[in-house]
């Protein structure tokens, strides 16, 4: 099987720039067999909507124009630091009901030899197979807004992504891996994931290969990586 992954699009935020590849996301997906969505794809407490709620409602509904548009796509929803949210998540659970094709992963997947994580839980040395969603979320205030947004213009949130090398990131994936094992690592020869926002692909650490999909933030890059099953 043929699909694609893609994570940290940030929807409903002011530094999202998904917008942009909304077209060629479609095109792509016209023939895919299965798109992974791999974490933060919606960002809750950043968002300039009215309220977290309204995000949600339009997260939900965004989803579901997917799900309408490509019923012949699987669609596997990883959660990520900014979407792992409870409410949010009853949501998806109650549309995957009805939903055959959408599926919820809470913290990882496996297909074939591939595993799919967003990287926020390894990449801080906690266990990649368990996450404790948020209860309770607030909305950044207007003052860090206004900051944030500086920060982008700026170009100051790239600086923050060079430390976040391929050699630093599969490295400290790797040791948690082996400090928390588990039977499937035995056949997964490629690891994608997301959360550091800097696109790399084909990295070889220890016997992995490793893909960062980027982001849709203004001054760095996405990338909707093609996958093999």
């Amino acid at each position: 099987m043929n699909g694609f992954v893609l994570s940290d699009l940030h929807l409903f935020t002011n530094r999202s720039s998904a917008q942009e590849i909304s077209a060629a996301m479609h095109d792509q997906l016209s023939a895919a067999d299965f798109l992974v969505l791999n974490g933060d794809i919606f960002d809750f407490e950043w968002t300039h909507l009215a309220s977290i709620e309204q995000a949600m409602a339009e997260a939900i509904q965004w989803l579901l124009d997917l799900l309408t548009r490509h019923p012949h796509c699987t669609l596997y929803y990883i959660l990520g630091n900014h979407d792992a949210f409870q409410p949010f998540i009853r949501q998806i659970n109650t549309m995957a009901e009805t939903k055959t094709n959408l599926h919820l992963c809470p913290t990882h997947l496996v297909l074939g030899h591939n595993l799919f994580f967003h990287g926020d839980l390894p990449l801080a040395r906690k266990n990649p197979w368990h996450r404790i969603p948020d209860q309770h979320l607030s909305k950044k205030r207007a003052l860090l807004h206004n900051g944030y947004d500086w920060a982008i213009l700026l170009r100051l949130h790239t600086l923050v992504y060079s430390f976040f090398t391929p050699a630093w990131c599969a490295k400290r994936i790797v040791t948690v891996l082996n400090k928390y094992p588990s039977d499937f690592l035995n056949k997964i020869d490629t690891i994608y994931f997301g959360h550091t926002h800097l696109p790399f692909t084909d990295y070889s650490h220890d016997r992995f290969s490793f893909v960062n999909t980027g982001a849709a933030i203004s001054g760095v890059n996405v990338n909707m990586t093609k996958v093999t099953t």
